[in-house]
């Protein structure tokens, strides 16, 4: 097992994981998901639709600080590419 640590998804604390590659990003589809930050708040979001520039989906997890943004667990969002921290595709071969 050669396999670096950040690729299967161990991340030391304090180290950012990798950005998303361009082809992470032009892969996406319905059901992936993406850390996306604003502001200060960082979260998951799956995606239900958009394209490479402009994604569509719904916040996956409770944010902490609602009052700033008015965000939620499960409210739609428009993600533009920019945003996108980290990308977990979920894919079944």
């Amino acid at each position: 097992m050669n396999e670096p640590l950040s690729n299967m998804g161990i991340v030391h604390p304090g180290c950012k994981p990798p950005a998303p590659t361009a082809a992470e990003l032009n892969s996406l589809a319905p059901g992936d998901q993406v850390k996306i930050k604003r502001g200060r708040e960082r979260f998951w979001v799956i995606i239900t639709g958009g394209c490479p520039d402009l994604w569509l989906g719904n916040v996956d997890n409770d944010l902490v600080q609602t009052d700033l943004h008015g965000l939620r667990n499960g409210d739609f969002v428009r993600v533009e590419r920019a945003e996108i921290m980290e990308v977990q595709l979920n894919r079944t071969s």
